[in-house]
């Protein structure tokens, strides 16, 4: 019987998902999310136990996880999680593609060609390949699926000494929306969640550096820095239900840092 209450549409209870870069900051925080509205959670990173910390957090709470330890920028690693996955819960349903990589803040003068790879090989090649190898699965199986692919705001507004990651997330952008036009008619959504300033490991070096962290806080409308919880429900939005006629979508969670 139709209700009034949204809170069903949020339920991920049933499903099975995904999460690159799940160890730490903003993906142990959608890992916890996810579990903790029912799914049961496969937390990826590049160190087995720093995985396997998570899921026992999330066991510890009530809910179901998998630890596999995951390096997006090898590529045999990517292409071994969905079949893995399949294998032992006969679905998947969410991959949230968060794990990147910015090994060297500086001018573009530092970049070589194992830097680009690098961070290409990461940031945009094992979104692709696992999104790919996801969408074939969720395509076959009732009830469709749901990709998010975790970006960022300076994809948008590029800043000195981020050049080769800022492109890449704008990258990773062009391939969201992309993945949604082909990937719709197999009842794959894609969207994208473009972050702004998050206190997470990644951006420790550049927030130690009073200047630009005030310079980075005054862009924001709140005036301050986010902590890794504040992504989970842009993420449980777009994971499940609630989000069901949403597709291609960029989401700034960003405090209103205007364009």
């Amino acid at each position: 019987m139709p209700t009034d209450d949204p809170r069903p549409s949020f339920d991920l209870d049933g499903r099975v998902a995904v999460v690159t870069g799940a160890s730490k900051g903003m993906g142990r925080a959608m890992a916890l999310g996810f579990a903790a509205a029912g799914a049961t959670v496969v937390v990826t990173s590049r160190k087995q136990d720093l995985c396997q910390e998570v899921v026992a957090d999330i066991e510890a709470t009530g809910g179901r996880g998998l630890a596999m330890a995951v390096h997006m920028g090898h590529h045999d690693d990517v292409t071994g999680v969905v079949p893995t996955v399949t294998d032992r819960f006969g679905r998947l349903d969410v991959v949230v593609n968060n794990a990147a990589t910015n090994p060297v803040v500086g001018p573009l003068e530092l970049v070589d060609q194992a830097l680009f790879d690098k961070v290409y090989g990461v940031n945009v090649l094992g979104p692709l390949l696992l999104s790919t190898a996801a969408a074939a699965v969720m395509g076959g199986q009732e009830g469709g699926g749901s990709i998010i692919n975790i970006l960022s705001r300076s994809a948008a507004r590029p800043e000195r000494d981020l050049g080769v990651y800022a492109s890449s997330k704008a990258a990773l952008v062009n391939l969201t929306q992309t993945m949604a036009l082909e990937w719709a008619d197999r009842g794959v959504r894609v969207n994208g969640i473009a972050p702004g300033p998050f206190a997470t490991v990644m951006v420790d070096e550049l927030f130690a550096q009073p200047e630009y962290r005030d310079n980075l806080i005054g862009l924001t409308a709140q005036r301050r820095i986010a902590a890794p919880s504040e992504i989970v429900g842009a993420a449980l939005y777009l994971a499940s239900d609630a989000s069901s006629f949403t597709t291609g979508a960029i989401i700034n969670v960003d405090g209103g840092m205007v364009p």
